[in-house]
């Protein structure tokens, strides 16, 4: 099939007229010498349109495109584990309204990202791919419950049943706090505040809005859960925090209503900042790793030196 570049050129002299200034200075219309600096503008934009439409057309390819779907699965499936796992660092997934990158970027891995466009290629990538990008060995990272909520919502149902390793970002108050309705208050006056070891603005990332977004999300087959605490506000001294038991109880109705329960298989949940006694209060036969805290103290401390240095 041959195109007639010709057609296809911007012939944006025949388009431009020219009109005498207005006499009402109020008019809006625009002006002589306005008029002339958007033709010359325009006739910049046009001359540059043909000159790469020429080009491009002008290019011959020099081979045909690379008959991917035309390798074995077992090649297929290896490109599709080097694309899209990413088992040493987790996928950090932020609100669509974050101000600011988390300062955790700094540790993610530089020479193997994540690279979920591959599924946008077609139907049958997709269905290939789709158990690798979201499966057991990839952990996704929510700092907020906004952001597990637009994911959720994005990558559907189907994807949903697929994620097997989430991780969730928590600020506490200073006090502990047993009440959810009372920690609904905290929750309130929240909107703005930056988390000390993540570095961004977090919008409400209370354990009460957790508890909310743990009971509307879609996540049946979740069997590795993540808890990273902090404490609310910048001045806030670092030190362990305490599981708030409506918290606890959220975590095991939200492995309950999926197929976990169902098959019986436990969940695995690793706390990060919490205290030692904390291990007692999930259910028996649960597998709960407290994370080192003096890492834990060690990375926060990189972080919040990195933010003072960009301030």
């Amino acid at each position: 099939m041959t195109i007639d570049v010709t057609a296809l050129l911007v012939d944006l002299k025949a388009r431009v007229t020219t009109h005498p200034p207005p006499n009402d200075w109020e008019s809006n219309e625009p002006t002589l010498h306005q008029r002339d600096t958007l033709a010359a503008l325009l006739y910049a934009t046009a001359r540059r349109y043909n000159s790469l439409l020429q080009e491009t057309s002008a290019q011959q390819p020099t081979r045909p495109p690379f008959p991917f779907l035309r390798l074995p699965r077992e090649v297929r499936d290896a490109i599709y584990i080097h694309a899209l796992r990413t088992p040493s660092f987790h996928i950090n997934i932020e609100s669509p309204d974050a101000r600011f990158p988390p300062c955790t970027a700094l540790f993610a891995n530089p020479h193997k990202p994540a690279s979920p466009g591959l599924l946008l290629v077609n139907k049958q990538i997709h269905a290939e791919a789709a158990d690798t990008l979201y499966g057991a060995s990839n952990t996704f990272r929510f700092y907020t419950p906004d952001a597990m909520r637009v994911f959720d919502s994005r990558i559907g149902a189907a994807n949903c049943a697929r994620v097997r390793r989430i991780s969730i970002c928590s600020l506490f108050p200073n006090t502990y706090v047993e009440d959810a309705k009372t920690v609904e208050w905290y929750s309130r006056h929240t909107e703005r505040l930056r988390h000390r070891t993540m570095g961004l603005i977090t919008p409400n990332s209370t354990p009460a809005a957790w508890c909310m977004a743990l009971k509307t999300s879609r996540f049946e087959c979740v069997t590795w859960f993540g808890v990273e605490a902090d404490k609310l506000g910048w001045q806030a001294p670092l030190g362990k925090m305490r599981m708030p038991l409506f918290l606890k109880d959220a975590i095991v109705k939200f492995w309950e209503k999926g197929r976990g329960a169902e098959e019986r298989i436990p969940m695995r949940v690793d706390l990060l900042g919490f205290r030692d006694e904390d291990k007692s209060v999930f259910p028996d036969g649960w597998d709960v790793v407290l994370e080192e805290w003096d890492k834990y103290k060690k990375i926060a401390d990189k972080v919040r030196m990195e933010i003072a240095r960009a301030q």
